[in-house]
């Protein structure tokens, strides 16, 4: 018996009587696999009669409706066919061209019944193992392309419509929040459109949009409709200011993609063993980012729990300090995301400071701060509002 009470259902096995002991201990995985599918997903969606697996000849399984052919019983397996049942039985991917609807969510929902049952360490390495093979070639899109849509083999293509794409799933993860992200799925799992029909990428799209409360066409573009990967080139140099200077470049490993705007997981260390973790909201190849950090630091880090498919990458840290005088008046980043940073010019002093939104309203009152958190703020446009010993200045910025 599984589910949650009062939606409870029955297990029901057809196993081979010689393999029957082994089966079963193997198959007492599907109940934990189960409740923690319905903890994030909600309710298994054929509740009302049963789940269950047939033992057969294959060399894999095929989640058929309420009871999956399986060829055996290892957890991964399990977790693929039932997940299945959310992705692929509940909804349909509505062409062959949209199948990573159902793979890539079923590959990605037994990873997280690794991250969930064993922990995040094994998540990150069986992240890193897969996402190794994904970068093995250069090309490929998630997305079928036209001119392969009646290809079998490009169709079911394992590195590309199951790993790719739950590569690329724990990317919009990590950009939209765990919280953002798991809402988001079940309102598409939800959706009355689309429960026990037929979606394609563009309703799935939508309902993330609808919950980040943001365009995702450019991530789309770039990483289920483009082809390849990124790699970086990153340096970073203490300030005398208390920054750190990074500069960040990017190459492409296929020409679809123009460029991967990606938010860029730092880690810094100090010599007194402070850790600072950071994100480069990189949109430009070369973009220099200038961070305050509250020591100094002797090394860093980029991506340490692949957060982004890429490969190739180098950093380098240069151990000169950087000795920074502004000549001009600087309000960086911006747009920004979490913290915005004011630079005065020498000889110019802050004695007030203010931001206020289009409506001439005050939002944040810092008074001779030179930085502020506005990560809390609505996305839109801002002004700062400054007040010097030389003058009194308005400057707009975007908060995303």
């Amino acid at each position: 018996m599984a589910g949650t009470f009062p939606n409870q259902f029955n297990i029901v096995n057809y196993l081979y009587p010689e393999d029957y002991n082994t089966s079963v201990a193997d198959l007492a995985q599907t109940l934990p696999v189960m409740s923690f599918f319905e903890s994030k997903f909600g309710q298994y969606p054929f509740a009302k009669e049963k789940y269950g697996h047939a033992q057969c000849n294959l060399n894999g399984g095929m989640e058929h409706t309420t009871v999956s052919f399986m060829g055996m019983f290892d957890r991964d397996l399990i977790a693929h066919e039932l997940a299945h049942q959310w992705f692929g039985n509940k909804i349909t991917c509505g062409s062959w061209k949209d199948i990573w609807l159902n793979e890539s969510f079923a590959t990605y929902l037994s990873w997280l019944v690794i991250e969930n049952l064993d922990g995040r360490a094994a998540f990150i390495n069986h992240k890193k193992n897969k996402s190794s093979k994904i970068v093995n070639r250069a090309d490929g899109s998630v997305y079928i392309p036209d001119k392969d849509s009646t290809n079998d083999a490009r169709i079911f293509d394992s590195r590309l419509s199951y790993n790719k794409g739950a590569v690329v799933l724990d990317m919009l993860r990590f950009k939209l929040g765990d919280a953002k992200f798991f809402e988001a799925i079940k309102n598409y799992l939800s959706d009355e459109k689309l429960a026990y029909k037929f979606a394609k990428t563009a309703d799935l799209k939508f309902h993330f949009e609808a919950v980040y409360g943001k365009d995702l066409t450019e991530f789309f573009n770039d990483w289920i409709f483009g082809e390849g990967y990124p790699s970086y080139k990153i340096s970073a140099q203490n300030t005398a200011n208390g920054e750190v200077r990074f500069v960040v470049s990017q190459k492409q490993s296929h020409q679809s993609v123009n460029f991967f705007e990606a938010e860029i997981p730092i880690r810094v260390y100090g010599e007194n063993g402070e850790v600072f973790d950071t994100i480069l909201n990189n949109t430009k190849n070369g973009e220099v980012f200038l961070v305050k950090i509250p020591f100094n630091i002797y090394k860093f880090s980029f991506d340490e729990d692949y957060h982004i498919l890429s490969t190739y990458n180098t950093t380098n840290f240069i151990q000169e300090v950087l000795n920074i005088q502004p000549t001009v008046l600087t309000l960086y980043p911006n747009p920004v995301t979490n913290i915005l940073y004011l630079d005065l010019p020498q000889g110019e002093f802050l004695s007030n400071s203010s931001i206020i939104n289009k409506i001439g309203q005050t939002v944040i009152n810092t008074n001779t701060l030179k930085f502020w958190d506005v990560s809390l703020l609505p996305s839109g446009v801002y002004f700062l509002k400054i007040e010097t010993n030389i003058a009194v200045k308005k400057i707009k910025f975007i908060k995303l």
